[in-house]
């Protein structure tokens, strides 16, 4: 018989309220096979018409992720961080939905940092990342307030908080990684409007560290975190080198230092914590920028030997060396122009014996630039030097210039210019014709762009004829002025207009 009313108008069960009427498996009864068919045909189109708008809906947003922070969208931040401040003084908030906040908020004003190109000035950088170091160090607070009531007994066990993603890097947010973040916007804001940048990186890694000890000696179903989202990974020391490597602090050099030290401590336990090419190359920086070059070679020594010197690495050394030879007084040496190009001569030596494949050793416009820049600058100097301040300075020039009879030949810096752009030159089409080579070849996968990383710039050329124009070689430096630039100009021919700069 007929079913009454009420059961007529009954509510479908709740499996119903999330399918299509196509994907309801009861409808399949007393239908044939093709009309069975022809109805799962439509569900699976159904299915993919989903995905699609699921896929565009993601792209879109992670495209606006992407974009540039509007001003009105920079001012919203502000206060609604503010107001997660205030109310997480008052305890006002509920904690996990502070944490969640929180992680939101740090990733999105991480935008101004993270992008290559900085659209706020300076101050309003130092403020916002003040920002979010604040809202981190509240979230650190509330991973410790955890630790201190399962301590005491308070806390009963409790089940880890469901992942956050990231939508910038689609991996797993962490307490870790938000601290990292806050790091590296600490090392992007300037020394001068924040010199206490690097105290204040240095205090949130300090507070991480203690978080991790004490979680390491309590069980996984008593705190709602995991060990390893509270583990500084060596990605955050870096970012804290990076920061007391711009600063002016006297005490940079100490704590860059000591904080190295404390990295290989930890290496020997855990090889993931061990310093590794950035982080030399950061301590490296610091001593190229206070013009330290025994401290440089000595560091520069000890990352041959452990094989993590890059090509940034030889390139810091240079500028090291380039600012001692640039600098007045007596610590200007000529022997800091023939160590530069020796460093140079190194570090083609490795390319080329790799076969042009290992792109940690590929020379660029910066290492070659630094060594004619120094040439091109040599004339110059000794110009200005008389015999009498070369007397006061005392030039160690001897072993350097054993083939020179006298330091005032006519043009002597821009003739070694022009033999350093000339080693470009003849390099770049050793790596072309390798390349060739090699991707004939393609035994190992290895692919190469050829001249368009060791390629001569304009500028070199540019800054190679100046020097012949102003060293008094007259007719001679003429002609050869006019051969850098037929050969610039083919250069130009041969690799477009997009290729050469």
């Amino acid at each position: 018989g007929r079913s009454s009313s009420s059961h007529r108008h009954a509510p479908a069960p709740q499996f119903y309220a999330v399918l299509p009427p196509t994907q309801h498996h009861c409808h399949y009864t007393n239908f044939t096979k093709q009309e069975n068919r022809n109805r799962r045909g439509k569900t699976a189109r159904y299915g993919r018409q989903q995905g699609k708008i699921q896929r565009r809906g993601d792209k879109q947003k992670y495209m606006r992720l992407h974009r540039d922070l509007q001003p009105t969208e920079l001012l919203d931040l502000k206060k609604r961080a503010n107001m997660l401040l205030r109310d997480f003084d008052a305890e006002m908030i509920d904690k996990d939905e502070a944490h969640r906040t929180i992680m939101e908020l740090v990733m999105v004003i991480s935008r101004l940092w993270s992008n290559k190109k900085n659209f706020v000035d300076e101050d309003e950088m130092h403020d916002f990342v003040s920002l979010s170091h604040d809202l981190v160090m509240r979230l650190l607070t509330m991973r410790s307030i955890e630790l201190d009531a399962v301590a005491s007994g308070i806390l009963e066990k409790k089940q880890q908080s469901a992942p956050i993603y990231n939508p910038f890097k689609r991996a797993v947010l962490n307490t870790e990684i938000l601290c990292s973040t806050v790091a590296l916007g600490w090392s992007r804001c300037s020394p001068k409007v924040a010199p206490e940048a690097p105290m204040k990186a240095q205090t949130v890694l300090k507070t991480l560290e203690l978080i991790h000890e004490r979680r390491k000696r309590i069980s996984d179903d008593q705190v709602s975190y995991r060990v390893d989202d509270v583990k500084p990974q060596v990605q955050f020391y870096n970012h804290i080198l990076s920061c007391w490597a711009r600063s002016n602090a006297r005490d940079a050099e100490k704590h860059a230092t000591s904080l190295i030290q404390r990295m290989e401590e930890l290496g020997s336990s855990d090889e993931a914590l061990s310093p590794d090419t950035y982080s030399y190359n950061n301590l490296l920086n610091l001593y190229a920028k206070r013009g330290d070059v025994s401290s440089a070679e000595a560091l520069f020594s000890q990352m041959q030997l452990l094989d993590t010197a890059d090509v940034f690495s030889y390139t810091i050394l240079q500028n090291c060396l380039q600012k001692r030879f640039m600098s007045r007084g007596r610590n200007r040496d000529l022997k800091d122009l023939h160590r530069a190009e020796e460093v140079l001569s190194q570090l083609v030596s490795k390319y080329e014996s790799s076969g042009f494949r290992d792109s940690r050793f590929r020379p660029n416009n910066v290492t070659f630039g630094t060594v004619i820049s120094m040439y091109a600058l040599s004339d110059k100097l000794l110009k200005e030097d008389n015999e009498l301040m070369r007397k006061t300075r005392k030039w160690k020039a001897t072993e350097v210039l054993e083939n020179i009879s006298s330091h005032d030949d006519v043009g002597w810096g821009a003739l070694n210019a022009a033999r350093v752009l000339d080693w470009v030159i003849s390099l770049s089409g050793r790596e072309n014709k390798a390349s060739r080579r090699i991707k004939g070849q393609d035994q190992q996968g290895a692919t190469k762009k050829g001249l368009e990383q060791v390629c001569p710039s304009s500028w070199m050329f540019a800054t190679v004829m100046d020097s012949l124009a102003k060293s008094g070689m007259g007719v001679e430096g003429a002609k050869r002025c006019d051969e850098l630039l037929e050969q610039n100009i083919d250069l130009y021919k041969k690799l477009g207009v997009s290729e050469l700069k």
